[in-house]
């Protein structure tokens, strides 16, 4: 993600408006190639991947009366990748990424994630994980998706993956814990 994102600042004429903002992402993109190996435990760098639908919204489900999920739609985007990179969708919180990244997002977004993440332990203890628990070292996936709030991955992950976020996030989010 690191290259796609130098590949299109050097390719895009329309890129950075000014020396300040080329210097800016500049020293952006600088950090989070710098960073990038501590957000990562050494131990699930090479895996277990996970199996992760990358395009969900609110309109990619189809609900019934009780607003229990009936149907999955919308499912060309889905990928294998690292666990540590799964994480609930930012807009569970009714914002978009560019709003929660902001500081006086900060405590009502953690709020709202450990809800959720409260909700999903529950399902989590209902379901047999045995086999991903034991490929993950006894691990849940509840508890590495807390990890990764914990320790800011979930903004680092976010930042490689939105253009238009990356920067609000580095500076909100990362270059404030440093």
């Amino acid at each position: 993600m690191l290259t796609f994102h130098d590949e299109r600042f050097r390719t895009d004429p329309y890129a950075v408006q000014t020396e300040c903002d080329c210097r800016e992402q500049m020293v952006t993109k600088a950090f989070l190639c710098a960073a990038a190996l501590q957000f990562y435990p050494k131990a699930r760098r090479s895996g277990p991947f996970v199996f992760q639908l990358t395009d969900l919204h609110p309109g990619s489900f189809l609900v019934d009366d009780d607003c229990n999920i009936t149907a999955i739609v919308d499912l060309e985007r889905m990928v294998s990748r690292p666990v540590d990179l799964l994480a609930l969708p930012s807009w569970l919180t009714g914002r978009v990424l560019e709003e929660i990244c902001r500081p006086q997002w900060g405590e009502p977004f953690a709020v709202i994630y450990d809800y959720l993440m409260n909700l999903f332990e529950e399902e989590e203890r209902l379901m047999d994980t045995l086999e991903l628990e034991k490929a993950l070292d006894g691990v849940t996936l509840s508890s590495i998706m807390r990890e990764t709030l914990d320790t800011r991955r979930y903004w680092f992950n976010y930042s490689l993956s939105s253009v238009d976020a990356m920067y609000l996030l580095t500076q909100f989010r990362l270059f404030s814990y440093v």
